[in-house]
């Protein structure tokens, strides 16, 4: 019985070292950098042992330093893999990060254009005119971004003051002036966009 529990307390630090600080970091990250999550679980599974040996052995080294205890070494990894992958996070969305990029590798980072839109509009207190041409001939949306939900390559984009059409456009409802009318469109399912930022007065 000893055993079984030593074995088990085994397992459970090897994880907590060498997984679970990777996998915040990456949680982090994307959150911040609106970018989709590792969906490969092999590929996951080296970027969290990667990424957490690398917490851990830079905590390990500053607490040899300061003479620190095992326990205090682990919150220092957990905290900083939360820390920094935050930071990264936010940085991968800055424009300074993006011309970085295109310098060395001749590529943009890969945000999200909508998420983009939709910041950018905050910052300029503008807010920003879409058109949808949706896929398999459903339609045609025109209306102001409202929100955009779930961060990554297929968003939710909820419009607000919005006009439905038909293929012909023929409308099919008018929400111009309603204000608690709210429609959800997936980005999946557009063919075409086109928008337009416009100052607020």
């Amino acid at each position: 019985m000893s055993d079984l529990v030593v074995n088990i307390l085994a397992n459970i630090t090897g994880f907590i070292t060498y997984f679970a600080p990777g996998y915040i970091f990456l949680g982090c990250y994307n959150y911040v950098s609106c970018t989709m999550r590792e969906i490969e679980k092999e590929y996951l599974v080296l970027k969290c042992v990667s990424i957490s040996y690398l917490f851990y052995v830079l905590s390990s080294f500053f607490g040899s330093l300061h003479n620190l205890d095992n326990i205090a070494i682990q919150a220092i990894t957990f905290l900083s893999a939360m820390f920094f992958g935050l930071l990264f996070g936010r940085i991968h969305r800055t424009q300074f990060a993006n011309k970085i990029s295109l310098f060395c590798f001749k590529r943009e980072m890969t945000n999200n254009l909508f998420v983009e839109l939709w910041e950018k509009a905050t910052d300029k207190n503008c807010v920003v005119l879409v058109t949808f041409t949706m896929k398999n001939k459903i339609g045609i949306y025109e209306g102001q971004i409202y929100k955009v939900l779930s961060y990554n390559t297929n968003p939710n984009i909820i419009l607000s003051y919005y006009i439905c059409y038909d293929n012909e456009m023929k409308i099919l409802c008018d929400y111009t002036d309603d204000d608690n009318s709210q429609i959800i469109v997936n980005y999946s399912d557009i063919q075409r966009a086109e928008f337009e930022l416009v100052p607020i007065n």
